[in-house]
This record gives structure tokens, C-alpha cells and sequence, in this order.
């Protein structure tokens, strides 16, 4: 069928030239105004999380230090937790997040982007060899049901539920007393369970983790989050670089806490523990909100 045949083509081509002329401007008006401010809203995301960008102050928040406006996680989390209102560790749609679909190609960078960072969660000493070995055959799976959801600024979190997944755990993992890290022993053969298991990463644009959750129903809870695991974290996220890190000690109030720390500079909570896998969370906050929720007895 002639484009041409359609009662309003012909219509249109019965008004004069100037008319026409008219009609089409404004609809290229119109066009233009309703693709404008995603163009705008995407540059605006660059510039509030942009590394080494000048960026709105909020209203009375504390501004970051120097040495934080020059680290790209730590104005990546301030301007989600001041600006945004986006929580890396709760990457749900219902919490500002848009699920975005996976085709075979995102399915691909998807598995590649979450190997990277577990095989350096690994190299750091924050996860056995064998553990990056178990979520690297999740991924690898031909059923993987990797999804992935995505926030403002390029932010994107992955995660992936497996129950039944037959999984090689050490002898020495079976309690927390015989699993104090988790560098523990050699992998025995014959030691096998099945269990449930999720992992969950969010990562910025360029592959940082800003949250980072590992759990596995064989691995022992309690578990006792060795002092160095902290520097190994902070090295994971690019926040290492601060000097003026104050160790938590919330042995009283919350034993299972593992390793905390607040950096005023960076404005940066981060914790990290080894509870039924391993747990990263990092939290932007103020020196006068950490003053009002961490007491003198918490630091170390």
C-alpha cells in the first residue's frame, strides 16, 4: 500500500506549502522536546558521578574533603546516599533501580565483568581459591540466571540465586571453630554438599565494586573476620589510599560485625565480614551523622 493512498497523507498534502512547512516545524518541536531530557538527565547523571567533576553541593550536607572529591568511589557513594538516593546494597527496582534485561551479549559482559571482580577478591585474600572457583562454574553454568539492574550514573548490580549446587567445602569449614577464616585447609574430595547460594556485586562504570555479597548455605556463620581483611577490602573498593581510616570495635554490641571502619576524610563507612561467605558494604555518611550513631566505645 501507497503511503500516499492514507487519508491524512493526503490531507497533509492538500494544504498549502506554508501550512505544511508549519505542521512540520512543530512536530519537530515536539520531538525534540520529548527526547531533550533523557539527553539531559544522562548528562546530568555523567556530571554527578563523574571522577574529578565539579558536582552540585546539597543543601546542608557537609561538603567531602579535598582528598575525597578526588577519589571516584567515595563521590560515587556520596552523591547516591545525598543526590541520588540510590543504595548500592540494596540494588531492588522498588529502591530506584531499572531491571535491564540480558541478551546474550550482556549475559556475556555480565559473566566476564563479575569474574573480574571475584578473581580479584581472590587475589587479595578475601575468598579462597576454591570459593572464585565455585562462583566462577555458577557463572559459567549453561542455566545461569544472572539478571542485572541499573541506577543513575552507570551504576549496574548482577546477582545470581542458585539452590542444589553441589559444592566442594573444606573439612575444616563444617563449624566456626575449625573455620576461623577463610583461608582454611585443602579441599578433601569426597567433601561435598548442596546447598543454596547468591552472589550479588554492584559496580560502577568502570567495574569498581561499591557492594559485594557472597553467600553460601554450607559455610559456617560466627565466623571471626580477620584484622587485615579490612585493608584487602578498601584495596577492592579504591578507597585504600586514605590515612585517616578509624577501626570500629563493635564486639559488644554486634559480635558477627567483623571488620568496621569510618574514614571522616572519604566520608566512607565499609565493613566487611566472612559470614556464610563474604560481605562488603560501604555507606556514605557525614561526620555528624557517624557521630550520631557510633559512640566513642566503638572505636578502636
Amino acid at each position: 500500500m501507497n503511503l500516499r493512498d492514507l487519508k491524512p497523507v493526503r490531507r497533509f498534502m492538500a494544504l498549502g506549502v506554508r501550512t505544511r512547512r508549519t505542521v512540520l516545524v512543530c512536530a519537530a518541536a515536539v520531538a525534540i522536546c520529548l527526547v531533550l531530557p533523557f539527553g539531559v538527565f544522562a548528562a546530568w547523571d555523567a556530571l554527578l558521578l563523574g571522577g574529578g567533576r565539579a558536582r552540585p553541593q546539597p543543601e546542608g550536607v557537609q561538603p567531602l574533603s579535598d582528598a575525597g572529591r578526588q577519589n571516584d568511589t567515595a563521590c560515587i557513594l556520596y552523591n547516591c546516599a545525598h543526590l541520588l538516593g540510590v543504595d548500592p546494597a540494596r540494588a531492588d527496582v522498588y529502591e530506584g533501580w531499572t531491571e535491564q534485561p540480558l541478551d546474550a551479549a550482556g549475559l556475556a559482559q555480565a559473566r566476564s565483568r563479575c569474574r573480574t571482580v571475584v578473581a580479584r577478591a581472590e587475589e587479595l585474600g578475601l575468598m579462597p581459591l576454591w570459593q572464585a572457583e565455585q562462583i566462577g562454574r555458577l557463572l559459567d553454568a549453561p542455566d545461569c540466571a544472572l539478571t542485572a539492574v541499573t541506577a543513575p550514573g552507570g551504576l549496574t548490580n548482577y546477582s545470581l540465586a542458585y539452590n542444589d549446587e553441589p559444592v566442594s567445602t573444606p573439612e575444616t569449614a563444617a563449624t566456626p571453630e575449625t573455620a576461623a577464616t577463610p583461608e582454611t585447609a585443602t579441599i578433601p574430595e569426597t567433601a561435598v554438599t548442596s546447598g543454596y547460594c547468591w552472589l550479588s556485586v554492584t559496580l560502577t562504570a568502570d567495574g569498581t565494586p561499591l557492594a559485594f555479597q557472597w553467600q553460601d548455605s554450607s559455610l559456617p556463620w560466627n565466623v571471626e573476620t580477620p584484622a587485615e581483611a579490612l585493608e584487602e577490602a578498601l584495596t577492592l573498593m579504591g578507597t585504600e589510599s586514605f590515612d585517616d581510616w578509624q577501626r570500629l570495635d563493635w564486639s559488644e554490641r554486634l559480635p558477627d560485625a567483623g571488620q568496621c571502619a569510618y574514614s571522616p576524610q572519604a566520608q566512607l563507612y565499609v565493613s566487611v565480614n566472612f559470614s556464610g561467605g563474604l560481605n562488603i558494604t560501604a555507606a556514605s555518611m557525614t561526620q555528624q551523622e557517624f557521630d550520631g550513631i557510633y559512640g566513642e566505645e566503638d572505636s578502636q
